[in-house]
C-alpha cells in the first residue's frame, strides 16, 4: 500500500486530479489495515494536489492529517516531510512565517537528501518575503546534495525557483539557463504541471526582456500544458491579457480579458475575479466598447466594496468613470464626479489615475463655457496636474505640458499654448523607448494625438498655413510610428529595459496591496532617464526616429515646380494646405460627414462599371452618379 501512496504522490506533479483519486484509494485502504506510514503518505498526497487545485482548505486537513497519522506511527522523517508540504501550503494561504516557523521545524528531523529538499522549500519561503540572497544561500546549499543522489524532481524545483529569484534580481541570462535546465528535467520525468509553471516563469523572463513574441510562444505551451490538466487559468490568461494589450492588439486582449474573468469565477477565486473585471473595463475601452466597460467597472466597484478593499474600490471608481466618459450613450460623466475620483485615488495611493482623472476633471471643466464655478474648478485641477512639469516620469510630464496647453489655450494664448503642446510632445518623443518597455504605450498614444490636435487646432485659427502644416505633420508622424517596439539589440539597454519594467510592476503591485512603494517612483525616473541616454548614444539600438518636421522654405524649394496638397481634418472640417511656387495657402474645403456621406457611393458606381456585362443604361446611370458625386466634392 506504501508503494500506491508513494504513486499517488508523483502523480500530483502529472495529473493532479488522477492523484486524488488513486491517494483516496490508499488512504482508505491504509486506514483499514493500519499502515500509518502509507496512510500518512497518502493524505500528504491529498494536501499537495488540493494545493495545486487552488482547494487550500482542504489542503490544510489533509496536512495535518499526514503529519499526525506519521507521528503516531513513530515514522520521524515521514512527519517531517509532511510538515515540509504544509509549510508549502501554508506559504500559499500567505502565511509565510508561520510557514517558516514549520519549515525550520522540519529541518531538525530530516535526512541529507531530504534535509536538502528542506533548504529548497525554506528558499522558496524566503524568496516570497523578499530575502533574495537567503534564498539564494540556501539553493547552493541544497542543489549539489540533490544532483549527488539524483534527486532530479527536486532539482527541477529547485532550478524553477531559482530561475524566478535570478529574474527579480534582473539577471535574465541565469535566469533563463536555470529554467531551461528545469524545462529539459521536466521532459525526462514526465512532469506536466512543474512543466506549465516553468513556461509560464519564461513568459515573465521574456516579457521583462521586451520579446513578446517569444512571450506569447511560452504562454501558449503554459496554457496548453494546464488545459491538459485541467487546472485553474485565471491568472495565466490574465497575463496574456496584459501581453496583448502592451502590443496594441485590443480586440484579442478583451477576449482573453474576458475569459479570464469566466476562469476565476467559475474556480471561486472572489479576490481576483474583480482584478480581472478591471482589466476587461481597460481592455473594452480601447477595443470601442464602452458599453461592455462600464457593466464590468460597475460589478468591480460592488465586488470590491463588499471585500472592503477600499484602496480597490477608488480604483475601480475611476475605471468606471473612464468607461462612462467614452460611452456616448450613457448619461455625461459632471466634472465634479471626475474630481471626487481622483481626490480618493490620491488618498488610496494612486497618484497616476488621480492625475488622468484630474486632467479629465479640468478639461470637462473648461469645455463647460466660459465663466462660473465649474470653469474655475476645472483651472484648479488643471494646475494641480500642470506641477507635475518637471519631476516624476516621463509620462506624467507629458501629461503636465498638456494640462499647461490647456490653461494656456483656456487664457487665449494661442502661441504660449502650442509651444507647451510642442513640449509635451517632445517628452513623449525622447521617452518613446521607456513608455514601450513599461508597456504604457496603449495609455499615453492618445495624449500624443491630443497635444498635436490642440497646436493644430491653434494654427488654423491663427490662418497660418505654414503652422498647419507642421502641427498636422507631428500628428500624422504619431500616427505612423505607434507600433510595438522590437526588444533592441544592445545588451545593456535591453538589460535597463527589463529592470524598469520590474520596477513600474513592483511599485504597481505593492500600490494594489497597500504598502508603500518607497523609492521605486524615483528609482522608475532614473531608469526612464538612462534608457534615454542609452538611446542617443547608440543609435543602432534607438527606436525610429520621429521624421524630421517640415520647414516650410526647405520644401518648397525641394519641391520646385510641383504642387503639394496636404489634406487636413479636425473637429469634423476637411482643409487643405497647398504649397505651389514657394507659396503657402490654407483653404477650408467641407465637412467631413458630409464628405464621408458622398464618398460612401462611389465603390457602387466603380463596381458596377467594373462589371462586363453592365448594359448601356447601368453604365451611364454609374457614370452620372460618379459625376454627381465629383460636383458635390468640388463644391464648398
Amino acid at each position: 500500500m506504501l508503494e500506491l501512496a508513494q504513486e499517488a504522490l508523483r502523480l500530483v506533479q502529472v495529473d493532479p486530479g488522477r492523484a486524488v483519486e488513486v491517494a483516496t484509494s490508499a488512504a482508505r485502504t491504509a486506514r483499514q489495515h493500519e499502515e500509518l506510514d502509507a496512510a500518512s503518505v497518502a493524505e500528504r498526497a491529498l494536501g499537495l494536489a488540493a494545493v495545486h487545485l487552488q482547494d487550500l482548505s482542504s489542503a490544510t486537513r489533509h496536512l495535518r492529517a499526514a503529519m499526525s497519522l506519521a507521528e503516531r506511527g513513530g515514522a520521524v522523517e515521514l512527519a517531517a516531510e509532511a510538515r515540509m508540504t504544509f509549510a508549502f501550503a501554508l506559504n500559499r494561504y500567505g502565511r509565510p512565517q508561520r510557514a517558516l516557523s514549520e519549515i525550520g521545524a522540519a529541518l531538525h528531523d530530516l535526512s541529507a537528501v531530504g534535509r536538502a529538499r528542506g533548504l529548497v522549500q525554506r528558499a522558496a519561503i524566503l524568496q516570497q518575503l523578499g530575502r533574495l540572497e537567503e534564498a539564494l544561500t540556501d539553493y547552493r546549499a541544497a542543489l549539489p546534495a540533490l544532483r549527488r543522489s539524483e534527486d532530479l524532481v527536486w532539482v527541477q524545483r529547485a532550478l524553477l525557483n531559482r530561475g524566478v529569484l535570478h529574474a527579480f534580481r534582473h539577471a535574465y541570462g541565469p535566469a533563463s539557463r536555470d529554467l531551461h535546465e528545469a524545462e529539459q528535467l521536466c521532459e525526462r520525468l514526465g512532469l506536466t504541471l512543474p512543466a506549465a509553471f516553468v513556461q509560464e516563469n519564461l513568459v515573465l523572463v521574456h516579457r521583462r526582456l521586451g520579446d513578446v513574441p517569444t512571450a506569447l510562444a511560452h504562454l501558449d505551451a503554459a496554457e496548453r500544458l494546464y488545459r491538459s490538466l485541467g487546472a485553474p487559468l485565471g491568472s495565466l490568461l490574465v497575463e496574456r491579457s496584459e501581453l496583448l494589450l502592451s502590443v496594441g492588439l485590443f480586440a484579442e486582449a478583451r477576449e482573453a480579458a474576458e475569459q479570464a474573468v469566466e476562469a476565476f469565477r467559475r474556480a471561486g477565486r472572489h479576490l481576483s475575479t474583480p482584478e480581472a473585471r478591471l482589466l476587461l473595463a481597460r481592455t473594452a475601452v480601447l477595443d470601442g466598447e464602452p458599453g461592455l466597460a462600464v457593466r464590468e467597472a460597475r460589478r468591480a466597484v460592488r465586488e470590491l466594496a463588499r471585500q472592503g478593499r477600499q484602496e480597490w474600490v477608488a480604483q475601480a471608481q475611476c475605471a468606471l468613470l473612464l468607461a462612462r466618459v467614452e460611452d456616448e450613450a450613457g448619461p455625461r460623466v459632471s466634472p465634479a464626479e471626475l474630481r471626487r475620483a481622483a481626490d480618493a485615488a490620491q488618498a488610496e495611493g494612486w497618484p497616476a489615475t488621480a492625475l488622468d482623472m484630474r486632467l479629465l476633471a479640468g478639461r470637462a471643466g473648461i469645455a463647460a463655457g466660459a465663466g462660473g464655478r465649474t470653469r474655475a474648478e476645472g483651472r484648479r485641477q488643471l494646475e494641480l496636474v500642470s506641477r507635475c512639469r518637471t519631476r516624476g516620469p516621463a509620462s506624467r510630464r507629458a501629461k503636465a505640458w498638456f494640462a499647461t496647453a490647456l490653461l494656456r489655450d483656456d487664457a487665449g494664448d494661442r502661441s504660449g499654448a502650442s509651444a507647451a503642446a510642442a513640449r509635451g510632445l517632445r517628452i513623449l518623443d525622447e521617452y518613446r523607448g521607456t513608455l514601450a518597455a513599461t508597456d504604457l504605450r496603449a495609455r499615453v498614444a492618445g495624449l500624443g494625438v491630443d497635444l498635436a490636435r490642440l497646436g493644430l487646432r491653434n494654427a488654423l485659427a491663427a490662418g497660418s498655413a505654414a503652422q498647419v502644416l507642421v502641427w498636422a505633420e507631428r500628428g500624422r508622424a504619431r500616427h505612423l510610428l505607434e507600433r510595438p517596439a522590437l526588444p533592441p539589440a544592445d545588451p545593456e539597454l535591453t538589460l535597463l529595459m527589463a529592470e524598469l519594467r520590474s520596477v513600474v510592476a513592483e511599485e504597481q503591485e505593492r500600490r494594489g496591496s497597500g504598502r508603500p512603494v518607497g523609492s521605486l517612483a524615483g528609482r522608475q525616473e532614473t531608469l526612464e532617464r538612462a534608457i534615454r541616454d542609452a538611446t542617443r548614444l547608440r543609435p543602432g539600438a534607438a527606436p525610429v526616429p520621429m521624421p524630421a518636421l517640415p520647414d516650410p522654405s526647405e520644401l518648397a524649394a525641394a519641391l520646385g515646380p510641383v504642387a503639394l496638397v496636404e489634406y487636413v481634418e479636425l473637429d469634423d472640417v476637411l482643409h487643405a494646405v497647398c504649397v505651389v511656387d514657394g507659396r503657402a495657402s490654407l483653404h477650408r474645403l467641407a465637412e467631413m460627414s458630409r464628405i464621408c456621406d458622398l464618398v460612401r457611393w462611389l465603390p457602387f458606381a466603380v463596381l458596377r462599371l467594373s462589371r462586363n456585362r453592365t448594359t448601356g443604361a447601368s453604365t451611364a446611370a454609374a457614370v452620372a452618379l460618379l459625376r454627381r458625386v465629383g460636383d458635390e466634392l468640388d463644391q464648398p
